[in-house]
């Protein structure tokens, strides 16, 4: 399929190569592209490079769909309403941001120590516990007891770790592994987590 020569101009492209125009008219294809999967009003383009009357139709409905002038050329206010559009709708399927409190590799909690970092143990301590009915239950006060630390060495001893009570990052890693597997979509109570 040959360029058409007569197609719309898009942004900026005729001070570009042949190879970067192409490359840029891949670029909001593939976004209009996806678009055109949330929205049935634009039409579903090939990403091929070409700024060719189908482009320029999807180009138009998208425009037209966002209330900007249909010109079926990307200007800039086209351009940024594209990749506006693309970025929330490609945002709702990616996984939420995770946090990560355990400070280093050295960081060893054990009998005494307190804060939220605690309290975020207690809290996979007591899923675990409810998944595995033979340990005893915490509390989740961001203090670390004798409680705590027997439910520790349960989880240590489980996972073949040296029985410390405290928790450092080999029981950690240990720990999220098995909260995570229990926590995840559609578990199955019967299937027993795979303890490194």
């Amino acid at each position: 399929m040959q360029p058409n020569t007569n197609a719309p101009r898009t942004r900026g492209t005729s001070r570009l190569t042949p190879e970067q125009s192409a490359a840029y008219i891949r670029e909001f294809q593939a976004a209009l592209r996806e678009l055109s999967r949330y929205n049935l009003l634009i039409p579903r383009i090939a990403v091929d490079g070409i700024y060719g009357v189908e482009t320029a139709s999807a180009v138009a409905a998208f425009q037209g769909a966002h209330g900007l002038p249909v010109t079926g050329n990307v200007d800039p206010a086209t351009w940024d309403m594209i990749f506006h559009e693309y970025n929330q709708v490609t945002s709702f399927r990616e996984s939420p941001s995770f946090i990560a409190p355990f400070p280093s590799s050295e960081t060893v909690v054990s009998l005494q120590d307190e804060g939220s970092l605690v309290a975020i143990i207690q809290v996979m301590l007591c899923e675990i516990g409810h998944y595995f009915h033979n340990m005893d239950t915490v509390d989740i006060d961001g203090k670390f007891s004798e409680q705590d630390e027997r439910a520790v060495r349960k989880v240590q001893a489980m996972a073949g770790l040296e029985e410390t009570g405290g928790v450092d990052r080999d029981t950690w890693d240990v720990m999220v592994i098995t909260y995570n597997h229990i926590n995840r979509p559609l578990y199955d109570p019967e299937q027993t987590p795979n303890l490194p």
